[in-house]
């Protein structure tokens, strides 16, 4: 009889615990809500909202399915793969035959950026370093290349960006 009581009792807190896990630790019609935090520890911010705010909470970027996948641990370090390694602009300067590259990466690492041809064809490996810097920028120069249209590449920790750049005379 005593084992059957403490099976009931155990079947009860399993049974509270398996409701409020379900809301998320939230009462009554509240719902969970969650927002990454700055920086990359795969911090998660958490508020549980009544159904009447919950608009207003995913208007400012706020979701209910939670925080996975926020940050991965690479070259040693925790990284925030909500950011990207990004080409952020190409900037041509045509009577110097110079390009303006400026790109982003989410961890220091090693960096490759490609020209190719539309075909896939690598024309010229314009950087293949490694780089501590995440935000960078640099002047390339054009002049070797026929005029026309080519796509630069950068990859860095199995990240990658494309663009395509033009050559003119």
């Amino acid at each position: 009889m005593k084992t059957i009581q403490i099976l009931l009792i155990v079947f009860s807190i399993l049974l509270v615990n398996s409701t409020i896990h379900a809301q998320g630790g939230c009462k009554g019609n509240e719902i969970k809500v969650y927002k990454g935090g700055s920086g990359c520890q795969c911090k998660c911010l958490k508020e549980c909202v009544t159904p009447a705010e919950l608009p207003n909470y995913l208007a400012e970027g706020w979701n209910t399915e939670g925080c996975f996948n926020c940050c991965k641990f690479y070259h040693g370090g925790w990284v925030n793969t909500t950011s990207r390694t990004t080409i952020d602009q190409i900037v041509p300067n045509p009577d110097a035959h110079t390009q303006t590259i400026t790109y982003t990466l989410v961890a220091q690492g090693d960096v490759k950026l490609q020209v190719t041809d539309l075909t896939g064809r690598v024309i010229e490996t314009i950087k293949d370093e490694f780089r501590e810097d995440l935000e960078n920028e640099f002047i390339w120069s054009d002049s070797g290349l026929e005029p026309g249209v080519y796509v630069l590449t950068l990859s860095a920790g199995g990240f990658s960006d494309s663009k395509k750049i033009s050559v003119t005379n």
